[in-house]
C-alpha cells in the first residue's frame, strides 16, 4: 500500500516533459515481459450502455472484447472501406490490427516511440493492410495529407508537448480527414485539450465522457488484468503494475475516475479548413 500511494503523489502529477522521461523505458520494460504475446491491448477497455447493440466478434477475440469495444466505440460509425488510416500509439498493435481485420481499410499503419512494441507488432501480424513503424507522435514521417483518419487511443497524456502532436495529426490528415482521439486527463484540464484542439485547426464533430463505461470495463475485467499481473509483473512492483493497469484498488485511476477527479473523454474532429 505504501509503494502505490507513493506511486500515486509522486507520478500523477508530473507534468508532460517529466512524465515522458520516465515513461519510455517503463514502456520498453513492459514490452520485454510478455514473451508469450498473450497481451495485445493495454487500455482500459469500454463496456456500453446495455440497450446498445453487441458488437460480433470470433471467437478467438472473445478474450480482448472489452479492449476491442473501446477501438469500435472510438472509431464510431466511420466508414473505413477504401480509406488510409494511421494510429499514433499504437502499441502491442491490437487495435490496428482489429481495424484491419473489420473494417477492411486499404491501409493501417501503427507507429510507436516502444522499439520493442514495434518489433512485437511486426513478428505478430501478418496481413496485408496492416505495417508498423517506430516514430514520435511528436515527428510523424509521413508527408502532409497522406492519411483519411488518425487514431489516438489512451496514449497521448505521455507525450512531452500535446500541442505539436495536435499540429502533425492536422498536417498528415487530408482535407476531409478525421482524427478520432481519445485518453483521459484530470478533470480541470479537459477544458485546455478542447482549446489546443480548436487553436490546432480542429472542428468538434462529436465529443463525450466515457468514465461510467470505462468503469464498467474495469469492474468485469478485473479478475483478468490481475492474473495477468500475477503472471508477468516481479513481485516487488506488483503495486506499481495494479496502477498502471488501473486495477478496481488503484487510487490514481478507477478510484479518480469514479469520483470524477479524472475524465476519460472521446472526440471525433475534422479539420477545419476555414480556419487552416
Amino acid at each position: 500500500m505504501a509503494m502505490r500511494n507513493l506511486l500515486y503523489r509522486s507520478f500523477a502529477p508530473l507534468g508532460p516533459q517529466v512524465r515522458a522521461i520516465f515513461l519510455r523505458p517503463w514502456y520498453e520494460y513492459i514490452s520485454s515481459l510478455d514473451r508469450e504475446g498473450e497481451v495485445r491491448f493495454m487500455n482500459y477497455g469500454f463496456q456500453p450502455p446495455g440497450d446498445k447493440q453487441v458488437l460480433v466478434l470470433e471467437p478467438a477475440d472473445e478474450r480482448d472484447r472489452l479492449c476491442i469495444q473501446l477501438y469500435d466505440h472510438l472509431v464510431g460509425s466511420s466508414n473505413l472501406q477504401g480509406k488510409s488510416v494511421l494510429e499514433v500509439g499504437s502499441g502491442r498493435g491490437g487495435g490496428a490490427n482489429y481495424i484491419a481485420r473489420y473494417l477492411a481499410p486499404t491501409q493501417i499503419t501503427g507507429v510507436d516511440i516502444t522499439r520493442r512494441a514495434v518489433q512485437f507488432c511486426l513478428l505478430a501480424y501478418s496481413l496485408d493492410n496492416l505495417d508498423f513503424r517506430q516514430a514520435d507522435a511528436e515527428d510523424l514521417p509521413f508527408p502532409d495529407s497522406s492519411f483519411d483518419l488518425v487514431i489516438n487511443l489512451e496514449s497521448s497524456h505521455c507525450y512531452p508537448n500535446i500541442s505539436r502532436f495536435f499540429c502533425e495529426v492536422h498536417r498528415v490528415l487530408g482535407s476531409e480527414g478525421r482524427f478520432a482521439f481519445a485518453d483521459w486527463r484530470a478533470t480541470p484540464a479537459v477544458a485546455q485539450v478542447r482549446e489546443l484542439l480548436l487553436q490546432s485547426g480542429f472542428a468538434i464533430l462529436e465529443y463525450e465522457e466515457l468514465n461510467n463505461g470505462i468503469l464498467s470495463a474495469i469492474d468485469d475485467d478485473e479478475q483478468r488484468k490481475n492474473r495477468l499481473i500475477r503472471k508477468y509483473s516481479p513481485t516487488l512492483l506488483r503495486p506499481v503494475f495494479e496502477e498502471f493497469a488501473g486495477v478496481k484498488r488503484s487510487r490514481a485511476f478507477y478510484q479518480a475516475f469514479k469520483q470524477n477527479e479524472r475524465t476519460y473523454f472521446r472526440f471525433l474532429l475534422k479539420k477545419d479548413n476555414s480556419s487552416a
